[in-house]
């Protein structure tokens, strides 16, 4: 260990000291406004931050081929590079609110309409990450295009549809599970630690009485 020391301090003295105090110093350019902006993005669950746009099932529909067939299949309910983007819902479901394809044992694929509580959560996403070779580069009408032939394609939208930031939120009342969630389990946002979450005979994520002083381990096995 000691040889090895001593060469790599006689290193460091031979090496120019520009390279050793910033190796990186030629990598990459300035940030400028303009590229933080495409990043600075707060669309929240209400809704609230969404981008201005409008797009349509059938101009989805071109660029869904164009941009990620390959990766999701014709469909969007095939499992090729990610699980299946549709599927595994039905029209009680969209009634409802709730998948009951969640209820134990669940059988196939999670598809990603099947989780979504929110549409914006899917606007969001779409606008920030995709396609996964090119994020980033979509503008807000092509999002919204995308996300209706999305919809589309789960039999929640038909082909005359429109999607656009006005009216993001009341489609997002279509969505199947946008009623599976809740914040009743003891964790913020949810019922108070205290109580554990346990209101509505939901089940705590966390059993072991709490213990503040003097505790024993052995107690929370």
């Amino acid at each position: 260990m000691f040889k090895w020391s001593r060469h790599i301090a006689v290193l460091a003295v031979l090496l120019p000291s520009a390279v050793i105090a910033d190796p990186f110093h030629d990598l990459g350019v300035p940030a400028t406004e303009q590229d933080l902006h495409l990043w600075d993005t707060n669309i929240r669950a209400d809704y609230q931050g969404l981008p201005t746009g409008l797009g349509t099932v059938k101009s989805g529909r071109v660029l869904y081929e164009q941009k990620c067939q390959s990766c999701h299949g014709a469909t969007g309910t095939e499992v090729i590079v990610f699980s299946p983007l549709v599927g595994g819902t039905t029209a009680s479901d969209a009634r409802n609110g709730k998948v009951a394809a969640f209820e134990p044992p669940i059988k196939g694929p999670v598809s990603t309409l099947m989780r979504l509580p929110t549409l914006a959560t899917l606007i969001d996403y779409i606008g920030r990450a995709m396609p996964w070779d090119n994020p980033k580069s979509l503008t807000a009408d092509e999002v919204y295009a995308l996300t209706a032939y999305i919809l589309h394609l789960d039999g929640l939208a038909d082909e005359d549809f429109s999607l656009s930031d006005q009216n993001a939120a009341l489609t997002g009342q279509r969505l199947p599970n946008r009623n599976g969630f809740t914040t009743e389990h003891g964790l913020w946002p949810g019922e108070p630690s205290d109580t554990g979450g346990i209101g509505n005979g939901l089940i705590p994520d966390i059993t072991p009485a709490r213990c503040m002083t003097h505790c024993d381990p052995r107690s929370a096995q």
